[in-house]
């Protein structure tokens, strides 16, 4: 079997130290965010794109997607830290209800279930690219609630 060899246009660095990020945890935002584009789908809550031209769809899921994350982050950071804290999606699920979220249920608990669910995101020093810029190898560890 051949070797694939050293590229000579990379630019290997091999640092002192394992540069290996801890994980952390993500943000409120990126968990709405994550949540809602897993969670959430679009043509079922909006049955009436069937009917809308094709160049305007992903406008309108985008717009409906952003609408529904701006409101969870607005009631959920208002009012839902103790769930949070507790991890108790039902509860979150409720509260956004009584917030005046617009979902049907089993979505919004769903949505919420995925925002409580705890996820890090991992990045590891790989090397520097020629131009000096660093590579690294990101992950995402996600532990999904059935």
């Amino acid at each position: 079997m051949k070797s694939l060899g050293i590229r000579p246009d990379f630019c290997y660095h091999i640092p002192n130290t394992l540069n290996t990020h801890k994980p952390t945890p993500m943000t409120l935002p990126e968990k709405i965010e994550r949540a809602v584009r897993q969670a959430i789908d679009p043509m079922e809550e909006m049955p009436f794109l069937q009917d809308v031209p094709v160049e305007e769809v992903n406008l309108l899921i985008d717009e409906y997607l952003a609408t529904i994350q701006a409101q969870l982050l607005e009631v959920i950071a208002t009012n839902g830290e103790m769930f949070l804290e507790a991890s108790d999606s039902a509860g979150l699920c409720a509260m956004c209800i009584a917030g005046g979220i617009d979902l049907p249920a089993d979505t919004l608990l769903r949505t919420c279930q995925l925002i409580i669910d705890e996820s890090t995101q991992m990045a590891e020093y790989v090397a520097d690219l020629p131009n000096g810029e660093p590579v690294y190898m990101v992950g995402m560890e996600i532990d999904v609630v059935a």
